[in-house]
C-alpha cells in the first residue's frame, strides 16, 4: 500500500497510522510518472477536484499502472462538456472531458456514474465515480 500527498503534514499523518508500505511527498502527475508499471490499483478520491484538465492525470495513471491495472477516481460534476472552477475553488468536470481524457491516455472507461461524494452546506454535491482500466 503506497500513498503520496503534496503536503508533508498529510504524509506525516498517514505515516502515523502505520498502514502504508511506502509514503512520499509529491505532486500528483510527477509522482505517477516517476513510477512506471508500479501499481495494480490507483485511487484518487476527492483529489481531481484540485485539477482542471484531466488529460495529464490520465496519461500519468496509464503509465503508473501495470497491464490490467485500474484507476478509480471521483470528480465533481459539471453540466458542461469541459471543466470549470466553481465558487468553492474546486474543479468540476463534464462527462465529455472525462471520456476524452481517459480515451486519449489509452485507458478504457469501464464505469462512469453520477454519484455525490460529499455534502456541502447540507446538500449533496453532484459528482462522478469512475473506473478506468489499462489494457493487458
Amino acid at each position: 500500500l503506497a500513498g503520496f500527498d503534496l503536503s508533508p503534514r498529510m504524509v506525516e499523518k498517514a505515516r502515523a497510522r502505520g498502514v502504508y508500505d511506502m509514503l512520499w511527498v509529491g505532486e500528483l502527475v510527477d509522482s505517477m510518472l516517476s513510477r512506471p508499471d508500479a501499481f495494480d490499483l490507483v485511487l484518487a478520491a476527492d483529489v481531481l477536484v484540485y485539477v482542471g484538465d484531466l488529460c495529464p492525470v490520465m496519461v500519468a495513471a496509464e503509465r503508473t499502472l501495470r497491464p490490467g491495472g485500474r484507476f478509480a477516481f471521483t470528480c465533481e460534476r459539471s453540466q458542461g462538456d469541459g471543466f470549470e472552477l466553481h465558487e468553492g475553488r474546486r474543479f468540476a468536470h463534464g462527462e465529455a472531458h472525462i471520456r476524452e481524457a481517459v480515451r486519449a491516455a489509452g485507458l478504457t472507461l469501464a464505469h462512469l456514474a453520477h454519484h455525490s461524494t460529499r455534502i456541502d452546506r447540507g446538500d449533496p454535491v453532484p459528482g462522478w465515480i469512475a473506473l478506468a482500466v489499462k489494457g493487458a
